[in-house]
């Protein structure tokens, strides 16, 4: 009886050892693999969330800002953006702020046309809306999303630099794990290739639709100056004035027909004189530069009388001159410079017209100016913009009366040519030919000077008063602003 007790009692404890130790295990499993789950949870919500840095962020932002900017700036064409009343640009800067974090720019901030919205998928907002979306399928949400502070600024000419900070909290749809992060954004817009409002705008209400000149910028063009033409060489003597490409009289023949009344023949007299058939004649090229001296034949040793040149002077008593008529007295431009065979075009600009040189023979004598003007083509012709503080920025380009703001640091301006002042293509705009081509004198009707060189202005037919041409025009202010007072062309030059 006493040993089946004891038996009894034994085996009882032991099974209460062996059921003590098993719960124990059991709680001790149970609890590692707690603490394992919430260790795997933290580290899946830490990998989510270290995927979202500042690089990304900044790369979201930067997509965002470019787009509202260009959108901004084409809707201000219709609808340019109000004038702040302490800050010019408070409205830029408050439509920016609501395009780039909500997708939406209120109509307060515009003449009219109510607000701005951006399509789907444009925002800082939007952009966590779809990271909600895709971390809600692995069962965590964005709990928390805030921008502020929203900063922006147009730097220099071109730039406009932006910056904000964003609070972002990812925490367990089912659960108490969450991980929150802060970010400063910062970054920069290039509004090279984006559309310029006040062009756009005053081309339309010139009577044509979606004509657009674009900011486009060169690094060889900083400041006015560095465009100026540059004067190559002077010629002794000569009549009128001519722009236009060059060639030699070996190569005449390359230069097919219609294009030969544009071009400059370079030789000596003997040698121009010598093209003379039906298919290639030195009558044919429209200005021409004489690498020979004048021969002496014969007369007053003090003034002999001229031959193998153009125009050739013969003298009288008391050496006064004379032009006699004949084939050489001709009346299309042309300057004498012994050796001199330029590779590139140029301008040439006597001292006075055919019509002056025929009642004042002397005047062929004068000093021939000769111009290497192609930077300044260049500018004008890719229509590139330039700093000026005469002339509006580009934030003030989105205001309304744009065309008569200026910003002395930051103020931009180009030329306009082509279809903008009424070219030959279908619809081009159409503005008064005596308008100057710079764009904020043209966009406040302010007249302009015929310029030698420049488009429907590269010789005296072309650049008469009476030509059908379109032509290429300064204001006396921009042309002194410029330097380009030897491009001007006066009555006498240009008829």
């Amino acid at each position: 009886m006493k040993k089946g007790f004891f038996f009894v009692v034994v085996t009882f404890l032991i099974l209460t050892y062996i059921l003590t130790s098993i719960s124990s295990w059991t709680m001790a499993i149970e609890t590692s693999e707690k603490r394992f789950s919430e260790r795997f949870r933290t580290a899946n919500i830490e990998t989510i969330i270290e995927q979202i840095d500042e690089e990304n962020l900044n790369e979201v932002a930067e997509i965002n800002a470019n787009y509202a900017l260009q959108e901004l700036s084409e809707y201000s064409v219709d609808y340019p953006v109000k004038e702040g009343s302490a800050d010019e640009y408070q409205h830029i800067r408050e439509s920016m702020e609501g395009l780039v974090i909500h997708g939406k720019a209120e109509g307060g901030n515009f003449t009219g046309g109510g607000a701005l919205l951006l399509p789907e998928g444009s925002s800082m907002y939007d952009w966590a809306e779809k990271l909600n979306t895709t971390i809600n399928k692995i069962g965590f949400e964005v709990s928390n999303f805030s921008a502020m502070k929203f900063y922006i600024e147009q730097i220099d000419e071109r730039t406009i630099e932006y910056s904000f900070d964003v609070h972002l909290e990812i925490k367990e749809r089912i659960g108490k794990t969450s991980v929150s992060r802060d970010y400063n954004i910062t970054g920069e817009i290039d509004i090279e290739g984006m559309t310029d409002p006040m062009a756009k705008r005053d081309a339309k209400e010139h009577g044509i639709e979606n004509l657009t000149k674009q900011f486009f910028f060169n690094n060889n063009y900083n400041e006015t100056d560095d465009m100026q033409p540059e004067s190559i060489t002077r010629g002794d003597e000569g009549q009128g004035w001519f722009y236009g490409p060059v060639v030699d009289v070996s190569d005449a023949g390359d230069v097919p027909m219609i294009n030969r009344s544009l071009y400059i023949l370079v030789g000596t007299y003997d040698q121009i004189k010598g093209l003379s058939g039906a298919d290639l004649s030195w009558t044919h090229f429209g200005a021409y530069i004489l690498t020979n001296n004048p021969q002496d034949a014969g007369g007053d040793p003090d003034c002999p009388d001229q031959s193998k040149t153009f125009k050739p002077l013969y003298y009288g008593p008391a050496c006064v001159p004379r032009i006699e008529r004949g084939e050489d007295d001709i009346n299309k431009s042309f300057m004498v410079k012994k050796g001199f065979k330029p590779t590139k075009p140029i301008l040439f600009v006597a001292g006075y017209s055919s019509d002056n040189i025929d009642d004042n023979p002397e005047h062929k004598i004068e000093d021939v100016e000769v111009y290497d003007i192609e930077k300044f083509r260049d500018f004008v012709m890719c229509g590139y913009y330039v700093h000026s503080e005469n002339a509006p920025s580009f934030f003030q380009r989105m205001l309304e009366d744009s065309e008569q703001r200026n910003d002395s640091a930051l103020g931009i301006e180009s030329f306009l040519v082509g279809r903008f002042i009424g070219g030959s293509e279908q619809g081009a705009a159409k503005y008064d030919d005596d308008l100057s081509r710079l764009d904020r004198e043209l966009f406040n009707d302010i007249d302009g000077e015929r310029m030698m060189g420049m488009p429907g202005c590269k010789n005296r037919n072309m650049c008469n008063k009476d030509s059908i041409l379109g032509h290429f025009r300064m204001s006396d202010e921009a042309v002194g602003y410029y330097e380009l007072d030897d491009m001007v062309c006066t009555e006498d030059q240009c008829g």
